[in-house]
């Protein structure tokens, strides 16, 4: 999920001294129901982390795919994903 990924920055990331991280999102937190606040602070967090490093991060919101739509929900995290991106630019 991203909370365990943003729990991860510090240690696995930010000591990697990176110029870019690709951060691909989403799928987990869909597929078990994590709020989209708590998703949506974790993503905020963690872009904030990356970007005071001076760290440029490509968001790669999850892919649609229409039989696990089905299953569940991942329109509003994407939404959420292009918001948080938009006003952390």
């Amino acid at each position: 999920t991203i909370e365990e990924i943003e729990r991860l920055i510090p240690s696995q990331v930010l000591s990697a001294n990176p110029a870019l991280v690709v951060w691909h999102i989403g799928r987990a937190d869909a597929t078990r129901g994590i709020s989209l606040y708590r998703f949506g602070q974790s993503l905020t967090r963690g872009l904030q982390q990356l970007k005071s490093k001076g760290i440029d991060v490509l968001l790669v919101d999850l892919q649609y795919q229409p039989f696990a739509e089905l299953m569940f929900s991942t329109r509003e995290y994407r939404d959420y994903v292009h918001w948080v991106a938009r006003d952390q630019s």
